[in-house]
């Protein structure tokens, strides 16, 4: 499991930054 995690650290950053930037976005709407 860590080796997964190593492997896809920056994708897996990616993907919390973009869901992170999306709710708020969507939480700034409402």
């Amino acid at each position: 499991m860590k080796e997964f995690i190593r492997n896809h650290l920056y994708e897996i950053l990616v993907a919390f930054i973009i869901g992170g930037a999306i709710v708020g976005g969507l939480v700034l709407t409402f």
